[in-house]
C-alpha cells in the first residue's frame, strides 16, 4: 500500500516528493524500511508474534510493534485476509509501517491475537471474539 507516504513534510520541503493529488510525501525512512519488510515478515509468523486487533481507516486491521527493525521501535499495520489467487490461501497486506515517533499516540485494541490463531480464523470464516466469555474453549 502505502506505508511509503507520510502526512509530515518533507525534507527540505522538496515538493517533488508529493504524491500526485494529495498532500502526501514520499519518505525516504519508510521506504528503507520497507525494503527490509521481506526478511522481517516471515520471521514474525514463524515466531506466531501476539496481535492487537485495532481499526485503520475505519476498517478491521492488525497492530504489532517490532522492537528490534532497523534498530527502532518499528509500528507494523495489516491485512490477514482470505486470498483470492488459486495459489494461496491467505492475503497479508502491509497498510502502513514506520518507525514509532516519542510524540506518536498509543495504539488501541480491541483484542490480542496470536496470528496462527488469525489466519485460522479468516480460513473457518469466523469472527474473533474479542469479550472473555465469547471465546471458544480449547478441551
Amino acid at each position: 500500500s502505502n506505508h511509503c507516504f507520510t502526512k509530515h513534510f518533507a525534507d527540505n520541503d522538496d515538493e517533488s516528493l508529493l504524491y500526485e493529488d494529495s498532500e502526501r510525501y514520499f519518505c525516504r525512512e519508510r521506504y528503507e524500511g520497507s525494503l527490509l519488510l521481506p526478511g522481517l515478515i516471515p520471521t514474525l509468523i514463524e515466531r506466531n508474534i501476539l496481535l492487537a486487533l485495532t481499526m485503520f481507516e475505519h476498517r478491521e486491521s492488525f497492530f504489532y510493534l517490532e522492537e528490534f527493525h532497523m534498530g527502532v521501535e518499528y509500528r507494523l499495520f495489516f491485512d490477514i485476509s482470505i486470498s483470492n489467487h488459486p495459489a494461496s490461501d491467505i492475503r497479508l497486506k502491509i497498510k502502513s509501517a514506520y518507525p514509532q515517533e516519542p510524540w506518536a499516540d498509543a495504539v488501541g485494541s480491541a483484542g490480542h491475537f496470536n496470528f496462527w490463531r488469525v489466519v485460522d480464523a479468516r480460513l473457518a470464516g469466523e469472527k474473533l471474539a474479542l469479550k472473555a466469555q465469547q471465546r471458544r474453549r480449547r478441551r
